[in-house]
């Protein structure tokens, strides 16, 4: 019996044993836990839903639709402790405190979070999270916007903490009312009393970096040595905040050294104008970027020292902001933010000219202007080209050196062809501007102008007549530029052209001698926007018929009449006729043109 006795003794010290360590597990669980890693958690997420992997949504719908599986509302985030709390999204039911104990462990089995323990809300933390939501009332109502369950508003019932009340009698908790009546801290007995569940989740936030520590001065829980560190000197970054102590010897503070004065573009400064910022250099620092906050009106870049902003519009602007900042070497930290920021504006500016192209602005339309080139098209030695001068031209044939050419399509090799029949040239009319070789050399954009725009630029009739009250009506007259007899035609505007005929002595009314410049004279005109279209003659097969009176040009558009005629400017000292009729085997002139945008 004694011995029976024994070991029935010993069976029940294991019992007991056994039933401390469990107790003793499930108080450590309700107690809290907190985990060893953290949640990328910032004030900005309070009020939002955490999830079990520790990812953050702006709601349960937000989060299920994202296949995630949310559990608790962020309630607290505390930056200078580096904490955080989150309320479960709905009760675990009402239960005396032992069951909520059990309760808690299951939960942190059952459904667990990354880096989040769940526990019984202390009395502290109850209050925490009262106050970070704004009171009782608001903390209470503030989970059905989300997705979650509201707190029970009843008057009469409580929620745990795992507190214990210690002016109570033993096994007393303290347990907190929502009510709107009968509201705030209680006490409630362990054993008996059945009260609700709400879990909270306790994690870590994360605890900054030494780099951070410098650039914010010192924050709660860092020490730096020397405290008021300079470039180039030797500090210690250490951590001690919630017991971990992270602590970095690092070999200098790192220094971005770049002019931050704003930078402006004048109204002469147009399209690809560009300003520089010199001696930009990184102590401590490498990979230096400059980022423009709108590309659309100027970028930027940075090469050996130098950063480069180029304007990328005419119009006006102010508020392109632009952002240099570098990656600090290994070893280095930043005692002052990692980058400089300045502002770029301009003032409206004129359109740039484009290359290869006058100046002046001429209507061929109501609504459009074009741009000339500065001289006639040739090709010479397998290159595209514009002549030097407006007044150039070739005045003998040769295989190699083209610029009177045949109407141009598929067929004839953009006209240079000597064929003497008009049927080599049938088909449909390939512009010049569209031969690949001539964008390279001379860029895309150039065409060749139909009739009913060469028509509107002299301001005619479709019978090539002078038309009064044209906007365009006697902008142009016949003169000799440097000996070469032609048509100047002169820009939209000429408020600020003096050396030219009055109106009425220009149009079909002026002569070839009427009035003459010479290469001085002539260059003050070009620049002033002036186009000269000079008497080149015409090439028939390969006979040159050069002429001191008669000058041509093709246009885009073909005879709606003669098949193998097409569309072009004709002029001596007789007319001047925008709109005639040639066979498209003469070969003539071609000045393309290029849109004003």
């Amino acid at each position: 019996m004694t011995q029976k006795q024994s070991i029935t003794i010993m069976n029940v010290k294991d019992m007991r044993k056994v039933l401390l360590i469990m107790t003793l597990l499930l108080t450590m669980v309700a107690q809290g836990a907190w985990a060893d890693g953290t949640i990328d958690c910032t004030p900005s997420d309070k009020n939002k839903v955490l999830c079990t992997d520790g990812s953050i949504y702006n709601n349960v719908s937000a989060a299920e639709a994202d296949s995630k599986t949310p559990v608790a509302k962020i309630i607290v985030v505390d930056t200078e402790n580096h904490k955080g709390l989150a309320l479960a999204l709905s009760d675990e039911g009402q239960m005396d405190y032992n069951a909520a104990k059990t309760a808690c462990n299951n939960k942190n089995t059952s459904t667990p979070v990354t880096n989040a323990t769940w526990a019984i809300p202390s009395k502290d933390e109850w209050d925490q999270m009262i106050s970070a939501a704004g009171g009782r009332t608001a903390l209470r109502d503030g989970f059905s916007g989300i997705g979650g369950t509201n707190i029970s508003n009843a008057n009469q019932e409580v929620y745990w903490s795992r507190t214990k009340n210690t002016e109570a009698p033993n096994l007393v908790n303290w347990t907190y009312r929502f009510g709107d009546i009968n509201s705030g801290w209680t006490s409630s007995d362990q054993g008996g009393t059945e009260v609700h569940v709400r879990l909270c989740l306790q994690f870590n936030l994360p605890i900054p970096t030494h780099n951070a520590a410098l650039a914010t001065g010192t924050p709660i829980g860092w020490s730096i040595t020397p405290t008021t560190p300079e470039e180039g000197s030797t500090v210690t970054v250490a951590y001690t905040g919630q017991h971990r102590v992270k602590s970095v010897r690092v070999r200098g503070i790192a220094k971005l050294t770049c002019d931050n004065t704003d930078v402006s573009f004048s109204g002469s400064e147009g399209v690809n104008s560009t300003k520089t910022k010199v001696n930009v250099s990184a102590f401590g620092g490498t990979n230096i970027n400059v980022v423009s906050s709108d590309e659309s009106k100027c970028t930027v870049s940075y090469s050996e020292g130098t950063i480069t902003i180029t304007r990328q519009t005419i119009s006006a602007f102010d508020d392109v902001q632009i952002t240099v900042s570098v990656t600090p070497s290994d070893n280095f930290v930043w005692k002052t933010a990692n980058n400089v920021t300045f502002n770029v504006s301009g003032v409206a500016a004129a359109p740039s000219v484009p290359d290869g192209a006058i100046s002046g602005k001429f209507s061929v339309s109501a609504t459009k202007q074009v741009y000339f080139s500065k001289g006639n098209l040739r090709y010479a030695s397998g290159t595209w080209s514009f002549f030097d001068n407006q007044y150039d031209y070739y005045t003998s044939y040769s295989a190699d050196a083209w610029d009177k050419f045949g109407w141009s399509t598929s067929a004839t090799t953009y006209g240079m062809n000597t064929s003497e029949s008009g049927n080599t040239y049938s088909g449909d009319f390939v512009d010049w501007g569209s031969n690949s070789d001539l964008q390279t050399a001379l860029g895309t954009g150039w065409f060749t102008l139909s009739k009913d725009e060469w028509l509107y630029l002299f301001g005619m009739e479709v019978n090539n007549t002078d038309k009064s009250g044209h906007a365009r009506y006697r902008k142009y007259f016949r003169a000799q530029v440097n000996g070469v007899s032609g048509i100047v035609v002169l820009p939209d505007d000429i408020s600020g052209i003096s050396d030219i005929p009055l109106e009425s002595s220009r149009g079909t009314a002026s002569a070839f001698n009427g009035k003459t410049y010479t290469t001085v004279a002539w260059s003050a005109m070009e620049s002033a926007g002036c186009v000269f279209l000079p008497a080149a003659g015409s090439r028939n097969g390969t006979k040159m018929y050069v002429s001191t009176a008669a000058g041509y040009c093709w246009s885009s558009s073909p005879s709606a009449s003669y098949p193998t005629e097409a569309y072009n400017v004709d002029f001596s000292s007789n007319f001047v006729r925008p709109a005639t009729n040639l066979n498209r085997m003469n070969g003539l002139s071609v000045r393309l043109v290029r849109d004003v945008e």
